[in-house]
């Protein structure tokens, strides 16, 4: 896979203009709250940089998951609607 490729899956399937503020929002508020309720001070940008990064590679790699599960599901659905037509034809 090139990288226009992959540029055009992540326009279609992952938007980043939308994926991105989220997934920012949501890592950091998990690591404020759980800094406050654990009585610590707020960690530097550091850590608000790796959360942000691994939640944005968990949400990529299950859209990614996704659409592999979708295309080996209709693989197996052609399969087996072949198999049924050529059981019906004999």
């Amino acid at each position: 896979m090139n990288l226009a490729a992959l540029w055009t899956y992540q326009k279609d399937r992952f938007p980043l203009v939308r994926t991105v503020p989220l997934l920012a929002v949501f890592s950091a508020a998990s690591i404020s709250v759980s800094a406050e309720m654990a009585g610590r001070p707020l960690p530097g940008w550091g850590a608000f940089a790796a959360g942000f990064a691994v939640a944005m590679l968990l949400f990529f790699q299950m859209r990614v998951c996704r659409r592999l599960k979708t295309r080996v599901t209709r693989v197996m659905l052609w399969q087996f609607q072949k198999s049924l037509q050529t059981k019906s034809i004999t």
